[in-house]
């Protein structure tokens, strides 16, 4: 979503690229192993060392034991030709088809020589290895072969964009978890989260799928979702895959939202950390990344003395330390969820004891889902907010914050405002 290096060439025929000739063979020299045969060069732009040839080895088999004999996925080819090479555009990496004519269809895998792995790694703003992001890289083009195998059977839809990268971005996670390389393409979420409708993001929604398989199911979960999408399309795909969970896609894009505003995503421990040792760091003239740094950003931030209160304009946005290519509205304009399934923050912390009512008022012709989300040092609780169903709370100012996490659906402006003011009755939290 941003200006940084792709990993994956863009699917171009029938939802996967077929090729006639593979790149390979213009790399003479060679190592196979187990599932892979790996070419490359030891001259010229693309020249790598033994060393390299053995860690991108050894990264597709670990990858391959992990997807298909841990996570159950099928890679219906004796070995998968591999070529360390640079591509046109930078990618780290890609994944290819290649019309053999006697045998068919063959997957290719290419990666990227050290030295443009090299380059990446110096403009990541989250730390990361070379091991880690070779590694990373050869599980999520292993796993688009399996996709892309899935697609040849009719088992998966490879032209349905909103499941091709972010769920190989699940695979990279799931496959290396140590690595968490996966929140780097998470930034574009995280400083964006109402920037674009959730089914035209690319690799930062991938830290959705993380944290879905994380709490519904794992490898079967994603497993699903592909089985799905080849006969629904978009959010119809994961109303199916969950329907015998009794979820939808609201429901499982509410849990994350609310997840996201509490801070408990996998890997949030990591996010942190990786943010505050990276201070001072930039991109493209943008903000220093620094350890007071709120993710996901906020639409508003303020604190409320006791008074009525109308909330009707944003006040609250993070720049980020890159350019992004979508953003979200600038702070100062009212308040709408501008985007399909974004979402909107707004954190307030309480300097009065009597009790806040909380009131929420949008766009007639708007689904929204609101949640007001109460968050100390030991945990936080959610409760619905729904229009025309003000939410009292008693003594507000105990909680270290109180973030409203507002979503909509598809349809509408989007357009919505909150009323804040002093109450007294039962608490809504003892209902």
């Amino acid at each position: 979503m941003n200006n940084r290096l792709a990993r994956a060439i863009p699917v171009l025929i029938a939802g996967m690229l077929i090729l006639q000739v593979t790149a390979a063979a213009q790399n003479a020299h060679s190592v196979t192993s187990a599932h892979f045969v790996i070419y490359y060069a030891r001259s010229g732009a693309d020249a790598v060392d033994v060393g390299y040839v053995s860690l991108v080895r050894d990264a597709l088999e670990e990858a391959y034991d992990s997807l298909v004999e841990v996570y159950g996925f099928s890679i219906p080819f004796n070995r998968i030709e591999v070529d360390i090479a640079s591509g046109d555009s930078g990618e780290l990496g890609t994944e290819y088809f290649v019309d053999t004519g006697a045998d068919g269809l063959v997957p290719v895998i290419t990666i990227a020589p050290e030295n443009q792995i090299r380059d990446y790694l110096s403009v990541m703003l989250l730390p990361c290895t070379l091991a880690g992001l070779v590694r990373s890289t050869a599980a999520h083009e292993l796993f688009h072969v399996i996709q892309d195998s899935l697609a040849l059977g009719g088992g998966a839809d490879m032209s349905d964009l909103a499941f091709v990268e972010p769920l190989a971005v699940w695979a990279q996670e799931a496959v290396f978890p140590d690595v968490n390389d996966y929140l780097e393409d998470a930034l574009d979420f995280l400083y964006a989260p109402d920037s674009i409708d959730f089914f035209y993001r690319t690799y930062d929604a991938g830290i959705f799928w993380v944290f879905v398989a994380d709490r519904h199911g794992g490898a079967e979960a994603i497993a699903r979702v592909l089985h799905a999408s080849a006969a629904y399309e978009g959010r119809h795909a994961i109303d199916h895959a969950f329907g015998d969970q009794g979820m939808t896609f609201d429901d499982l894009w509410e849990e994350f939202a609310i997840a996201a505003a509490a801070g408990v995503l996998p890997d949030e421990d990591a996010l942190r950390p990786l943010l505050a040792s990276f201070g001072g760091k930039r991109k493209s003239g943008g903000d220093a990344v620094s350890a007071d740094k709120r993710l996901p950003v906020s639409t508003y931030e303020g604190e409320w003395m006791g008074n009525e209160q109308t909330i009707d304009r944003s006040n609250a946005n993070s720049s980020a330390p890159y350019d992004l290519w979508y953003a979200d509205d600038a702070a100062g304009t009212p308040l709408r969820v501008a985007h399909a399934y974004g979402i909107d923050y707004l954190r307030i912390v309480a300097r009065a004891p009597n009790g806040m009512v909380i009131s929420f008022d949008g766009d007639d012709e708007t689904v929204f889902r609101a949640a007001v989300v109460t968050i100390t040092a030991t945990g936080y609780t959610s409760y619905p907010l729904a229009e025309g169903d003000p939410l009292m709370l008693d003594a507000p100012d105990r909680y270290d914050e109180i973030c409203i996490v507002v979503t909509r659906g598809e349809s509408g402006t989007g357009k919505y405002f909150l009323t804040i003011e002093a109450g007294t009755g039962e608490s809504s939290e003892s209902q």
